[in-house]
C-alpha cells in the first residue's frame, strides 16, 4: 500500500529507524508487552498502535473500557483487579455476553505497553489551505422545528426531496422548490432508497441512541404519487438499530448497526441469513455481477472491528467473505462509497473516518478523507486529506471539468479553531490532486448527512446537507445557533 497520509508516513519512518537500530545491535530487548497486546487486541480488530491515542486517553478511558470486557476493573487506588466471582452480578449486562478472557498479568502487561509507548499528545497537521467557494447559493426550507435532521435524499426521477426529522419523528417530502407535499409520522428514518416507479425503501432505526438491545427498527416501502404517500408496506421489523436497507435479487439486505451486537443480514422468502454477525454494519452496495451473474456486495462495519468486506454470492444464497480494507478501532470509520475517481473504469473506494463520540473524543491526525485506488489486485491508498471529525464524502463532478470531485462534511469538526472545515469541497485538479474550497454555509449548522443530486434540473449536481444540532461538549452557544439554524440547505451549483 502506498502511504500518503503524512502522519502514517512519519510513523513508518520512525519504525524504519527502530529496525536499523536493532540491526546495528544497539536496541534494547523487545518489549514483551507488544506480543501480549497483539495476541489479545488483534483478535477482534486491527491492532491499535499506541501512537494512535494520547497517553491520558489510553489510561483514563480506552483501557478501562476494554478491561471491563475481561471482568477487569480499577479499584479506588487506581490498580487493576479481577472482578471477584461473588460480585459477578455487578457486571454490565450489556457487555456480559461478550466477555473475553485475559489474565490479570497479561492485562497489566498490555497497560504498561500502551502507557510506555503512547505520546503525551497527538500532533495535529497544520490547517489545510482553502479558498471560499463562490459557485454555490442557498435555498432554504421554511423553519418547522428544532434542527434534528437525520437523513436527506433527493430522487432525480420523481423530483422529490426527503428529509427525516427525528425530533418530531417525521419523514417530510418536498418538491424541488422545497414546498412540503406530505409527511410520514412516528418514524426515525435514517435512509431512503429508490425502488423505481415512485416506490421507496425506508429504513427506520427505531432507537437513535446506543445502549441496551432494543430491537424496534424496521424497513418498509412507501408508494408516492403526486408528492403524496398513497401506500405503505412493512417488510421487516424487530431490527437492531438498522441504518440502511438494500434490495438485491436474493431479497433484502439490512445493515443492523446495533450496539454491542449487530449484523449484516439477508432476508429472503425462505428466511433470514446472517452474512456477518458483528455490530457496526453501516453501509452496503451491490457491485456489478460477475460472469456467473451472482450477487456481489461490498459493506463497511464501523464499530469494534472497522473494516470493509466483500461478500461474493454463489447463486444459491451463500456468500464468501473477503476482507478488503481494515482500520484500527480508533479511526471512527464513518462512510465509504465505491466510485471511479480516476476514470480508468474500475471502482475505487472513497472512505471517511471521524466518528469521535465514544471513548477517545480528541482530535486525531488520521481523521479525514481517503481514496483507495482499485489496482485490479486490491486497493492502495493514493490520497488523504486531514479533516477533523470527517463524516461523509460524496463523489460528483461539481465543476463540470469531467473529473470526480468530493463534497465533504465533518460532524465532529474543530468548531472553535477550524469551523469552516465542517463543510468543504475537494475539487480534483489532476489525478489524485485536489484543491479545497470551504462552503460559507458551514457555520449555520452541524452537518450530519448529505446528498449530491441535481435538485433544480439545470444539469449540475447540487449539494443538500442536513443539520443535526447535537451538543458539542459544553458549547451551548453553538448548540443554540444550530437549533435555530435551517433543518437542511440546498446549495445550488452555479459552475
Amino acid at each position: 500500500m502506498t502511504v500518503t497520509n503524512p502522519y502514517l508516513r512519519s510513523l513508518a519512518i520512525a519504525r524504519l529507524f527502530a529496525l536499523l537500530a536493532v540491526l546495528a545491535g544497539c536496541a534494547a530487548a523487545p518489549d514483551a508487552g507488544r506480543a501480549v497486546a497483539e495476541r489479545h487486541c488483534a483478535s477482534c480488530h486491527a491492532f491499535p498502535e499506541p501512537e494512535l491515542l494520547p497517553k491520558v486517553v489510553w489510561e483514563q478511558s480506552v483501557l478501562p473500557a476494554m478491561g471491563a470486557f475481561a471482568d477487569i476493573y480499577k479499584d479506588r487506588s487506581g490498580e487493576y483487579k479481577m472482578l471477584p466471582e461473588h460480585l459477578s452480578h455487578l457486571r454490565d449486562t450489556i457487555i456480559a455476553p461478550l466477555r473475553i478472557s485475559i489474565s490479570l498479568a497479561d492485562w497489566k502487561a498490555i497497560e504498561a505497553f500502551y502507557l510506555r509507548h503512547s505520546p503525551d499528545r497527538l500532533a495535529i497537521p497544520a490547517d489545510a489551505a482553502a479558498t471560499p467557494a463562490k459557485a454555490f447559493s442557498s435555498v432554504l426550507p421554511a423553519k418547522r422545528a428544532p434542527s434534528f435532521t437525520a437523513c436527506v435524499y433527493f430522487d432525480e426521477q420523481e423530483r422529490l426531496l426527503f428529509q427525516s426529522d427525528v425530533h418530531s419523528r417525521l419523514l417530510r417530502i418536498f418538491d424541488p422548490v422545497l414546498q412540503q407535499t406530505d409527511s410520514l409520522k412516528d418514524c426515525t428514518v435514517v435512509d431512503v432508497a429508490p425502488l423505481g416507479g415512485g416506490r421507496f425503501l425506508i429504513t427506520n432505526i427505531g432507537t437513535i441512541n446506543p445502549g441496551g438491545r432494543t430491537r424496534n427498527g424496521s424497513v418498509e416501502t412507501i408508494q408516492v404519487k403526486g408528492g403524496r404517500i398513497v401506500a405503505r408496506e412493512l417488510l421487516q421489523d424487530g431490527l437492531y438499530r438498522p441504518v440502511q436497507a438494500l434490495r438485491v435479487p436474493e431479497g433484502l439486505v439490512v445493515c443492523e448497526f446495533g450496539f454491542m451486537e449487530g449484523a449484516l443480514t439477508l432476508f429472503t422468502p425462505q428466511g433470514k441469513t446472517t452474512l456477518a454477525a458483528m455490530p457496526g454494519a453501516i453501509r452496503v452496495y451491490a457491485e456489478p455481477p460477475g460472469k456467473d451473474s451472482a450477487t456481489s456486495l461490498i459493506a463497511m462495519f464501523a464499530q469494534g472491528r472497522e473494516t470493509i468486506v466483500r461478500f461474493t454470492g454463489d447463486g444459491t444464497g451463500r456468500f464468501r467473505q473477503e476482507a478488503v480494507l481494515d482500520f484500527p478501532p480508533a479511526y471512527g470509520s464513518s462512510y465509504f462509497q465505491p466510485a471511479d475517481m480516476d476514470g480508468d473504469g474500475k471502482s475505487d473506494i472513497v472512505y471517511t473516518c471521524g466518528d469521535n463520540a465514544d471513548q477517545s473524543p480528541v482530535f486525531k491526525p488520521y481523521h479525514g478523507v481517503y481514496i483507495f485506488r482499485n489496482t485490479g489486485r486490491g486497493y492502495e491508498q493514493v490520497y488523504f486529506q486531514h479533516l477533523d471529525g470527517c463524516y461523509k464524502a460524496v463523489p460528483a463532478d461539481l465543476n463540470g471539468d469531467g473529473r470526480k470531485d468530493l463534497g465533504v462534511i465533518s460532524f465532529f469538526a474543530d468548531f472553535e479553531k477550524r469551523p469552516a472545515k465542517a463543510f468543504v469541497y475537494l475539487l480534483q485538479q489532476s489525478k489524485w490532486q485536489f484543491n479545497m474550497q470551504t462552503d460559507p454555509a458551514a457555520p449555520l449548522g452541524r452537518w450530519v448527512c448529505m446528498d449530491v443530486k441535481d435538485v433544480n434540473g439545470d444539469g449540475r449536481p447540487d449539494v443538500i446537507v442536513g443539520n443535526m444540532a447535537a451538543k458539542p461538549g459544553n458549547h451551548t452557544e453553538l448548540m443554540r445557533r444550530w437549533l435555530q439554524g435551517p433543518e437542511f440547505i440546498v446549495r445550488e451549483n452555479h459552475y
